[in-house]
Formats: structure tokens, sequence, C-alpha cells
């Protein structure tokens, strides 16, 4: 994905993150945001990715 469209979507979601409603609706689901950049996200998901990629292989569990 473009780097211009990353940055855009990045600060949208960082946008609605600051509404009330919508951090009272994630509160209440037990969410906490991150409001992390788009750099941050992507080495979160690479530690994510690295920890639980040989977990789910060696379960033998499918992605259909």
């Amino acid at each position: 994905m473009p780097p211009e469209i990353v940055e855009r979507l990045n600060a949208e979601v960082r946008r609605a993150l600051e509404l009330s409603d919508v951090r009272a609706k994630m509160r209440h689901e037990g969410i906490v945001p991150n409001r992390l950049d788009a750099k941050g996200v992507h080495r979160f998901r690479d530690r994510r990715l690295r920890r639980w990629g040989p977990i789910v292989r060696a379960s033998g569990a499918k992605n259909d």
C-alpha cells in the first residue's frame, strides 16, 4: 500500500480514537487502543508474527 495512503488511514483512525463515544465503546468492550504511527504498527505486527507464527503453523490451523 502506498505510504501516503497508510499515513492517511492512520490519521483517520487516530482522529476516530479521539472521539469520546468511540473511546467509551472501546472501554466498554475492554479494548485499550494503542496510538501507534504506521512504523509502530509494523513493529507490533512483526513481533506478533514472530511470536505466534510458529505456534499457529505447529497447530496445523488453516486460513480458509
